[in-house]
Protein backbone atom coordinates (compact mmCIF):
# COMPACT_ATOMS: atom_id res chain seq x y z
CA UNK A 1 0.00 0.00 0.00
CA UNK A 2 1.61 3.70 -1.18
CA UNK A 3 1.71 5.68 2.07
CA UNK A 4 -1.25 8.28 2.74
CA UNK A 5 1.69 11.07 3.16
CA UNK A 6 3.57 10.25 -0.25
CA UNK A 7 2.83 12.44 -3.20
CA UNK A 8 3.48 10.02 -5.36
CA UNK A 9 -0.42 8.60 -6.22
CA UNK A 10 -0.90 5.39 -8.53
CA UNK A 11 -2.68 7.61 -11.09
CA UNK A 12 -1.71 8.88 -14.60
CA UNK A 13 -0.65 11.97 -13.18
CA UNK A 14 1.31 11.07 -10.51
CA UNK A 15 2.99 8.63 -13.01
CA UNK A 16 2.96 11.09 -15.83
CA UNK A 17 5.91 12.51 -13.88
CA UNK A 18 8.04 9.41 -14.31
CA UNK A 19 6.42 8.94 -17.73
CA UNK A 20 5.17 11.79 -19.73
CA UNK A 21 3.16 10.01 -22.24
CA UNK A 22 1.10 8.25 -19.74
CA UNK A 23 -0.85 11.51 -18.39
CA UNK A 24 -1.09 12.79 -22.12
CA UNK A 25 -2.84 9.50 -23.51
CA UNK A 26 -4.69 8.83 -20.02
CA UNK A 27 -4.91 11.96 -18.19
CA UNK A 28 -6.61 11.59 -14.62
CA UNK A 29 -7.47 8.22 -14.56
CA UNK A 30 -6.85 5.44 -12.04
CA UNK A 31 -3.82 3.12 -12.63
CA UNK A 32 -3.39 -1.05 -11.97
CA UNK A 33 -0.77 -2.99 -11.83
CA UNK A 34 -0.28 -6.30 -12.02
CA UNK A 35 2.97 -8.68 -11.13
CA UNK A 36 3.58 -12.11 -12.38
CA UNK A 37 6.09 -14.08 -12.20
CA UNK A 38 8.41 -14.30 -16.18
CA UNK A 39 10.06 -17.61 -15.07
CA UNK A 40 10.61 -19.60 -12.25
CA UNK A 41 12.57 -17.98 -9.08
CA UNK A 42 16.08 -19.37 -8.03
CA UNK A 43 16.19 -19.99 -4.56
CA UNK A 44 19.34 -21.07 -2.54
CA UNK A 45 19.40 -22.36 1.03
CA UNK A 46 23.49 -22.01 2.52
CA UNK A 47 24.48 -21.30 6.19
CA UNK A 48 24.03 -17.59 5.86
CA UNK A 49 20.39 -17.85 5.27
CA UNK A 50 18.02 -17.92 2.21
CA UNK A 51 18.36 -16.30 -0.81
CA UNK A 52 15.85 -15.39 -4.08
CA UNK A 53 16.24 -14.27 -7.31
CA UNK A 54 12.68 -13.62 -8.62
CA UNK A 55 12.22 -12.25 -12.11
CA UNK A 56 8.88 -10.87 -12.77
CA UNK A 57 6.43 -8.89 -15.41
CA UNK A 58 4.81 -5.70 -13.64
CA UNK A 59 1.79 -4.59 -16.38
CA UNK A 60 0.90 -1.37 -16.06
CA UNK A 61 -2.94 -0.04 -17.18
CA UNK A 62 -5.02 2.37 -16.77
CA UNK A 63 -8.68 2.41 -15.31
CA UNK A 64 -10.69 4.11 -18.52
CA UNK A 65 -14.40 5.42 -17.53
CA UNK A 66 -16.18 2.45 -17.86
CA UNK A 67 -13.62 0.09 -15.72
CA UNK A 68 -12.26 -1.81 -18.65
CA UNK A 69 -7.85 -1.42 -18.66
CA UNK A 70 -6.25 0.49 -21.41
CA UNK A 71 -2.28 -1.59 -20.87
CA UNK A 72 0.47 0.93 -20.77
CA UNK A 73 3.65 -0.62 -20.34
CA UNK A 74 5.43 -3.81 -19.24
CA UNK A 75 8.39 -4.17 -17.57
CA UNK A 76 10.83 -7.07 -16.75
CA UNK A 77 11.55 -6.44 -13.43
CA UNK A 78 15.10 -8.74 -11.43
CA UNK A 79 16.34 -8.60 -7.59
CA UNK A 80 17.72 -10.39 -5.37
CA UNK A 81 16.35 -11.45 -1.78
CA UNK A 82 17.48 -12.33 1.17
CA UNK A 83 15.73 -13.64 4.10
CA UNK A 84 16.28 -15.32 7.35
CA UNK A 85 14.31 -17.53 9.37
CA UNK A 86 13.93 -18.57 13.15
CA UNK A 87 11.59 -20.68 15.41
CA UNK A 88 10.30 -18.98 18.34
CA UNK A 89 7.76 -20.91 20.36
CA UNK A 90 5.38 -22.30 18.01
CA UNK A 91 6.07 -19.74 15.73
CA UNK A 92 7.91 -18.96 12.23
CA UNK A 93 9.92 -15.54 12.18
CA UNK A 94 11.98 -13.98 10.03
CA UNK A 95 13.35 -11.27 8.26
CA UNK A 96 14.62 -10.17 4.53
CA UNK A 97 16.80 -8.12 2.69
CA UNK A 98 15.79 -6.70 -0.91
CA UNK A 99 18.94 -6.02 -3.70
CA UNK A 100 18.52 -3.36 -5.73
CA UNK A 101 15.12 -4.00 -8.51
CA UNK A 102 16.76 -3.73 -12.07
CA UNK A 103 14.21 -2.58 -14.66
CA UNK A 104 14.24 -2.94 -18.54
CA UNK A 105 11.10 -2.36 -20.74
CA UNK A 106 9.62 -4.94 -22.03
CA UNK A 107 6.76 -3.22 -23.93
CA UNK A 108 5.26 0.05 -24.65
CA UNK A 109 1.71 1.12 -25.36
CA UNK A 110 2.55 4.54 -24.81
CA UNK A 111 5.92 4.81 -26.59
CA UNK A 112 9.35 4.31 -25.46
CA UNK A 113 10.70 6.00 -22.30
CA UNK A 114 13.76 5.39 -20.11
CA UNK A 115 12.78 3.54 -17.05
CA UNK A 116 15.76 4.60 -14.92
CA UNK A 117 13.54 7.34 -13.37
CA UNK A 118 10.93 4.33 -12.74
CA UNK A 119 13.45 1.97 -11.12
CA UNK A 120 14.88 4.74 -8.84
CA UNK A 121 11.08 5.50 -7.39
CA UNK A 122 10.51 1.64 -7.45
CA UNK A 123 13.64 1.09 -5.30
CA UNK A 124 13.05 3.88 -2.88
CA UNK A 125 9.48 2.63 -2.28
CA UNK A 126 10.26 -1.52 -1.62
CA UNK A 127 13.30 -0.40 0.51
CA UNK A 128 11.50 2.45 2.47
CA UNK A 129 7.90 1.50 2.63
CA UNK A 130 7.24 -2.95 1.50
CA UNK A 131 10.08 -3.87 3.29
CA UNK A 132 9.85 -2.46 5.92
CA UNK A 133 6.05 -3.62 6.20
CA UNK A 134 6.46 -7.17 5.38
CA UNK A 135 9.29 -7.20 7.65
CA UNK A 136 6.83 -5.92 10.68
CA UNK A 137 4.84 -9.02 10.04
CA UNK A 138 7.76 -11.59 9.66
CA UNK A 139 8.67 -10.50 12.81
CA UNK A 140 5.34 -11.29 13.98
CA UNK A 141 5.66 -14.78 13.07
CA UNK A 142 3.50 -17.40 11.94
CA UNK A 143 2.27 -20.60 13.48
CA UNK A 144 3.34 -23.84 13.06
CA UNK A 145 0.34 -26.22 11.81
CA UNK A 146 0.46 -28.35 14.91
CA UNK A 147 -1.72 -31.01 15.85
CA UNK A 148 -4.01 -30.66 18.92
CA UNK A 149 -1.91 -31.17 22.19
CA UNK A 150 1.18 -31.34 20.41
CA UNK A 151 4.04 -28.41 22.20
CA UNK A 152 6.73 -27.76 20.86
CA UNK A 153 9.98 -27.29 23.32
CA UNK A 154 13.65 -26.57 22.15
CA UNK A 155 13.07 -25.87 18.27
CA UNK A 156 16.08 -25.42 16.01
CA UNK A 157 15.78 -23.97 12.58
CA UNK A 158 19.40 -23.89 10.67
CA UNK A 159 20.36 -23.24 7.78
CA UNK A 160 22.65 -25.75 6.01
CA UNK A 161 24.06 -25.77 2.36
CA UNK A 162 20.77 -26.65 -0.12
CA UNK A 163 18.49 -27.99 2.64
CA UNK A 164 16.68 -26.56 6.13
CA UNK A 165 17.40 -28.29 9.61
CA UNK A 166 14.36 -28.45 11.07
CA UNK A 167 14.56 -30.00 14.71
CA UNK A 168 12.90 -30.12 18.58
CA UNK A 169 11.58 -31.90 21.26
CA UNK A 170 8.07 -33.12 21.16
CA UNK A 171 5.36 -33.01 24.50
CA UNK A 172 2.07 -34.76 23.51
CA UNK A 173 -0.27 -34.37 26.62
Amino acid sequence: MIPKESKLRLNTSSFGSLVPQIEKSYPGMLMKLVVSPSSPPSLAIAPEGLSLAPMVDLQAFAILPNSSLAPLFVLDVSTTISATAALESNKIIGSLKIGRLELSLKHSDVGPFSVQLVQAVMNYFATNVLVPQINARLAQGFPLPLPAHLQLSNPVLQPHQNFLYFGTDVHYG
